[in-house]
């Protein structure tokens, strides 16, 4: 037993100064053995990779499926109402100074064609009168001439004017100066041979201005129908038939 022991030591000796040693016991035999260990393997070379395998075949397409339409909703409230815009920038300064430019022309042209007018009246009433008379944009002339009041119409209406007919007192007293100059009652336009006892402008308008003398219009015999001016500056109704001055208003 003693020689096992120390046999056993000497081997763990070895196995201790040995590199690469190691050392086993065996209980069943009650003895130890000696491994030498080798070197470690180096590393083997890495393997090939394998050959890749064939491509799976595609699957079969899938089936799109479309639904039923939708039903159209409501059409939605309206909704509130936005605040205002911001202010738009000023306009070109320009535009108002031609803009005022144009009513200056405006103006202007309307003073030529007054102006005209007033020209042209003055023209023809001249040209036909002996002697004339103005009130306001009025012309009164006469030509001396005694006629029926449907000869003074057309004598007036010829000359591009009427037979003259009062609307105030100034009108009645320009009339007057003309019917005075002749000293012959003179015819005016003023009548109702329309509607008896309805005196009219030439216009068809009933008068607004008159100055009746005292009694008149009296209708004498049923037949004055038309106005005469006498030297007092008051009316009376005449027959339409007499013969009067006549007084053309332009």
């Amino acid at each position: 037993m003693l020689l096992v022991k120390v046999l056993g030591l000497l081997l763990l000796h070895v196995a201790l100064v040995t590199p690469g040693t190691q050392i086993c016991h065996d209980p069943d035999e009650n003895a130890y053995s000696i491994i030498t260990c080798g070197a470690p393997g180096k590393a083997g070379l890495p393997g090939k990779d394998g050959t890749d395998g064939k491509p799976g075949r595609n699957g079969e397409p899938g089936i799109n499926y479309q639904g039923p339409p939708g039903v159209a909703g409501p059409p939605g409230s309206n909704g509130e109402r936005g605040p205002p815009g911001p202010k738009g920038d000023k306009g070109d300064s320009m535009a108002a100074a031609l803009e005022d430019l144009k009513k200056q022309i405006s103006t202007l042209e309307r003073q030529v064609r007054d102006l005209q007018s007033d020209v042209e009246k003055q023209r023809k009433a001249f040209a036909f009168s002996k002697g004339g008379a103005r009130s306001g944009d009025k012309i009164y002339t006469s030509n001396g001439d005694q006629t029926t009041y449907n000869d003074a119409r057309a004598t007036c209406f010829n000359a591009g004017g009427q037979v003259v007919s009062p609307r105030n007192s100034a009108e009645n007293k320009a009339a007057l100066s003309i019917r005075n100059q002749y000293v012959i009652n003179a015819f005016m336009g003023i009548n109702d041979i329309q509607t008896e006892g309805t005196f009219r402008y030439p216009d068809g308008n009933v008068i607004s201005y008159s100055q009746w003398s005292p009694g008149e219009p009296n209708n004498e015999y049923g037949v004055e129908d038309c106005v005469e001016l006498r030297k007092d500056g008051t009316w009376n109704d005449k027959s339409c038939e007499e013969k009067c001055l006549v007084i053309c208003e332009f």
